[in-house]
């Protein structure tokens, strides 16, 4: 079982995380898809850890096993679009801004980014709330 410091730690990380990454500051639209997803990558790590803390935790409340599953899924969701852009891309280093605008799943990628921000947002206030309970 799960500790509660383990769980105040992987809950710490993932705020960091989202602090650090700042993936709710930037609209979709003219988000660095380049750099975006390395940050990502990082946000799902610590968000799977995280979720596999609170999941494997009897004293994290079900609606915080619940937000960690979805900032997890929603994460990988956004993800998910990495292959397409990379297809676009071709051999090439680096990302152009006609790649992006050329990159067919651009739509659904800024939408799915869009809900994952919309997450993060609404559920701000619940985690930290958590994190000082658990620092209590």
């Amino acid at each position: 079982m799960v500790r509660r410091e383990e769980i105040r730690a992987a809950l710490g990380a993932l705020l960091t995380q989202i602090d650090t990454t700042r993936v709710t500051a930037n609209q979709p639209s003219i988000q660095n898809w380049e750099f975006g997803f390395t940050s990502l990558e990082a946000l799902r790590s610590v968000a799977g850890t995280f979720n596999t803390a609170a999941v494997n935790s009897r004293s994290t409340p079900d609606y915080i096993k619940l937000t960690a599953s979805e900032i997890l899924q929603k994460t990988r969701n956004v993800i998910a679009f990495r292959d397409s852009l990379h297809k676009v891309k071709g051999n090439r280093s680096n990302y152009t801004w006609e790649d992006y605008k050329k990159w067919p799943d651009r739509p659904h990628a800024e939408n799915t980014l869009y809900e994952l921000q919309n997450l993060l947002s609404a559920r701000d206030t619940q985690l930290r709330d958590y994190f000082r309970e658990l620092s209590r």
